[in-house]
């Protein structure tokens, strides 16, 4: 049987962290331009200010140029006002990670993943890459026959904005409370701290006039604004598409990119100009301008005095079983806070926990390990040690954090934590390990002869590694 998995976007629940639900990759392309902060969506009501004449240039004498300098002012805040009431609100639901060092590529900004796939924010592109996942049955040590899901194949395809300014600015939104710390690699100048998570970017200035917001839905889809200034000509505006097997746009304008396992397909539900009397429909299609070029076609007069609103979808993906069989986890040791009631937690796990996907909100010092070289499943190597806490309610995941090497791979490396103690403002687990782990502070063993036992020491929040040793 054969399981083909292209969303990315991985919904869990707030109290188990194996059962992991993922659900269909839709992204939303969409161009207005003076948006920034969520905002709920009224697009049928106008705004109550009053700016008839959109954005024109201003006219006549010399003494009468600040009066038109307030008035073309107070337009654009008016018309910024109207736009931000048309959009569709911020969920929340996708934490954009700044990268920082944590991730090899320099190229790579801001990026979310999963088990399933990836997308990266880059330099001069958004990088996709989703995996054909296949489902196998295999018997465990016990001898028992399980299901189990194993990576088949994976396809990377890529969208840059042709003609666009390189290595824009990024401004943040909002960003969340959790600070992440990676306490990877053999020592601290390899740790990279204080890193955040932004409820939405945009990309300034693509094209002169033209801005590219990314922010989430509440249901976990990745949507993108583009945002056009009055006077700004969304046909500068060029998608070009690398790494796909097929490109093309139907009679009916839908855009289709042809993947391995599937197929992505763009339409545009709605295309408007934003007036002083509300939203205005325009008809726009995609337009085919060369083997691997798409462009934007208008069949309405476009008013340049107001901004404009193309809102192309992407959908990518199919629904899934809920339960991700080739995700495997083990708590061992388990101690509640006296004094705070905060459930502590130590085990093992074979693959990343997304700490970053709403609700979790995750401190620990090392959110990211590369799997690699066993089969992903039931009782399969191999591992690294993971402790979380969860609040007093069993509600909420509050941190979380693995410990281990920065990568791991192969069937019998294992970090696994057994044991776990508090005190008043620290968390100590112990365990076992067969590969190299970081040790810091004074350790009583700094060399690991094979399997070795070890001991790590913690703040309370997860989020600093205070010792390290071998035993």
């Amino acid at each position: 049987m054969k399981r083909i998995i292209l969303n990315i976007l991985p919904i869990t629940s707030n109290y188990n962290l194996i059962n992991i639900k993922l659900f269909v990759f839709i992204l939303i392309l969409g161009i207005p331009a003076l948006v920034f902060s969520q905002v709920p969506s009224n697009p049928q009501s106008p705004v109550n200010c009053n700016c008839p004449g959109g954005l024109q240039p201003a006219v006549g004498s010399v003494s009468n140029a600040d009066d038109h300098k307030n008035e073309i002012i107070e337009k654009q805040q008016c018309l910024e006002k109207q736009v931000r009431e048309t959009l569709k609100a911020n969920g929340e639901s996708i934490r954009f990670m700044e990268n920082k060092g944590q991730l090899e590529n320099g190229e790579v900004r801001y990026y979310f993943t999963s088990p399933e796939g990836a997308v990266y924010v880059e330099n001069d592109r958004i990088r996709f890459v989703s995996y054909d996942m296949k489902t196998v049955v295999q018997k465990d040590k016990n001898g028992i026959e399980k299901e189990k899901s194993i990576l088949n194949a994976s396809h990377t395809f890529s969208l840059y904005m042709e003609g666009a300014v390189s290595n824009p600015k990024i401004e943040l939104g909002k960003s969340f409370e959790t600070t992440y710390n990676y306490f990877m690699g053999e020592g601290p100048h390899e740790w990279k701290t204080g890193i955040k998570a932004a409820k939405d970017l945009i990309l300034r200035d693509l094209y002169p006039g033209i801005d590219l917001r990314l922010y989430s839905t509440s249901d976990g889809k990745l949507e993108f604004d583009c945002i056009i200034a009055p006077g700004a000509d969304f046909q500068k505006v060029k998608l070009r598409f690398e790494g796909q097997d097929e490109l093309l746009v139907d009679q009916k304008g839908n855009l289709h990119v042809g993947l391995r396992f599937t197929n992505a397909s763009f339409h545009i539900p709605e295309s408007y100009q934003v007036t002083s009397s509300g939203k205005k429909e325009v008809s726009i299609q995609f337009d085919k301008k060369e083997d691997n070029i798409i462009a934007f076609v208008s069949h309405s007069a476009i008013d340049p005095k107001y901004p404009l609103v193309i809102d192309p979808t992407l959908t990518w993906g199919t629904f899934i079983d809920g339960n991700n069989a080739n995700f495997d986890a083990y708590e061992y040791a388990i101690q509640v806070d006296e004094t705070t009631g905060i459930v502590y937690c130590a085990g093992a796990t074979n693959q990343d926990i997304i700490t970053g996907t709403s609700p979790y909100n995750a401190n620990g010092y090392l959110d990211n390990v590369t799997f690699s070289g066993g089969t992903p499943g039931a009782n399969a190597a191999p591992y690294v040690a993971i402790i979380y806490r969860i609040n007093n309610a069993g509600t909420t995941l509050l941190d979380m954090t693995m410990y281990g090497p920065s990568s791991v791979s192969g069937t019998t490396n294992e970090v696994v934590a057994h044991a776990l103690s508090l005190s008043n403002n620290r968390v100590f687990i112990g365990g076992y390990t067969t590969v190299d782990i970081p040790t810091t502070g004074t350790p009583f063993d700094a060399t690991r002869n094979g399997t070795d036992g070890f001991v790590a020491v913690f703040s309370k929040d997860l989020g600093t590694l205070i010792y390290g040793t071998y035993i």
